[in-house]
């Protein structure tokens, strides 16, 4: 059977979203289930099916989902209901909107390499330090359930 020609294949495109907070292994198949319920529950079982969704690519707090021509705003509406995924609190920001996978993946920040700093002592308290983008740093207790709100910056760190 030969392929079908271009001008009769189905259109698709692909929408760039950012998964925040950046975790570092969720599932295709898991993000998949959680943007089918939320699209089953904006738009009903019938404007689902007509999406035609797929998770192309999860990783680096980047997803990238495919979807038919015509209907990415209804999947970006879809990914910004999503609010949990596998029991982890989860937001989607859509970034951008594509015809090829190769523009999208252009559009990702790639990581900036950062020497990480493994502990820090203020005012007597060890905490572990967790540089993020844009000069943002958490400071997370070590030995502790609860959590202090210490606000920094890649500059208090040099400071110290």
């Amino acid at each position: 059977m030969k392929p079908r020609p271009p001008t009769m294949r189905i259109k698709k495109r692909y929408v760039l979203a950012a998964i925040v907070p950046n975790y570092p292994s969720i599932d295709s198949k898991v993000l998949y289930v959680a943007i089918a319920e939320a699209i089953t529950g904006l738009y009903g079982d019938g404007a689902g099916a007509a999406l035609h969704h797929a998770v192309v690519f999860a990783g680096d707090g980047y997803l990238i989902a495919r979807c038919s021509r015509g209907s990415e705003q209804f999947l970006a509406t879809a990914l910004a209901v999503v609010t949990e995924v596998d029991g982890q609190r989860v937001a989607f920001r859509t970034l951008a909107t594509s015809g090829t996978i190769h523009a999208l993946r252009r559009r990702m920040r790639q990581p900036v390499e950062r020497p990480e700093r493994e502990d820090l002592e203020v005012d007597g308290v060890i905490y572990e330090v967790h540089v993020r983008e844009s000069q943002k740093v958490d400071l997370i207790e070590k030995g502790c359930n609860s959590q202090k709100l210490l606000f920094l910056v890649e500059q208090d760190l040099q400071e110290r």
